[in-house]
């Protein structure tokens, strides 16, 4: 059985505890952070959707489907020559997100989307959005 306070640990520690990109620092939501203003950074957040009910039966043996995004926003100052570095950051999140089952929990991920939104309040901001699915027990 997977609960959402779990799910949302483990996809967000499945990224944070493996990216290798020293030069971005790295927030999760709600989280008291002042960002930089010359160097690369990100922020981690789950978005749940909507989810069904899978089975049928009494409490504690219930089965319930959850869905929902992983996203990493990777923010790099504006004007400071491509999009490189964030092209660079944006892959290894795909790459170190997609299609993996998290171990010890039901949680699944799926494919990883990068969009780039372009310039947003100072920075040239680029998000990889990856869809999660997980079965809560209830």
């Amino acid at each position: 059985m997977t609960t959402l306070a779990e799910a949302k640990t483990a996809m967000l520690e499945e990224y944070v505890n493996n990216t290798t990109l020293a030069s971005a620092q790295v927030t999760l939501e709600n989280e008291q952070f002042e960002p930089p203003v010359d160097t690369a950074w990100v922020r981690a957040s789950v978005r749940h959707f909507d989810g069904g009910q899978d089975s049928l039966g009494g409490v504690g043996q219930r089965k319930f489907s959850r869905v929902g995004s992983l996203f990493v926003q990777i923010f790099i100052p504006q004007d400071t020559g491509g999009t490189s570095p964030a092209d660079t950051i944006a892959h290894e999140a795909r790459t170190l997100l997609e299609g993996k089952a998290l171990t010890g929990t039901t949680v699944k991920l799926l494919t990883s989307n990068i969009r780039e939104l372009g310039q947003i309040d100072g920075f040239f901001v680029v998000v990889v959005e990856t869809g999660f699915e997980y079965i809560e027990t209830r």
